[in-house]
């Protein structure tokens, strides 16, 4: 992560559910690195406070100021059939009334 900073390359950081990182890439760099580079970077996270923290310090040693350092957003993220799995058997017998 730290050389896709020091290059510019990232757009923006998303936690996700507090388990892992997604890491948006600019788009203008895609083709830039030689061939198909991807547009998303997937980190797995021990604790989203720790991460934030290393990223925060590794922009300050990178010498980026504070004003276009990459801010971070927090997302909750669910599956559909998640949700509705633990509704199914009530839905069933409605169904079947």
């Amino acid at each position: 992560l730290k050389d896709y900073l020091m290059k510019g390359l990232v757009a923006k950081i998303q936690i996700v559910n507090k388990t892992f990182c997604r890491v948006h890439l600019r788009p203008e760099v895609q083709g830039a690195q030689g061939g198909e580079a991807p547009k998303t970077l997937t980190i797995q996270l021990g604790s989203p406070e720790t991460f934030e923290a290393k990223l925060e310090q590794a922009q300050q040693d990178l010498g980026i100021p504070s004003v276009e350092q990459i801010p971070i957003q927090y997302v909750e993220e669910s599956d559909f059939l998640s949700d509705l799995l633990p509704q199914l058997p009530g839905l069933l017998f409605l169904v079947v009334l």
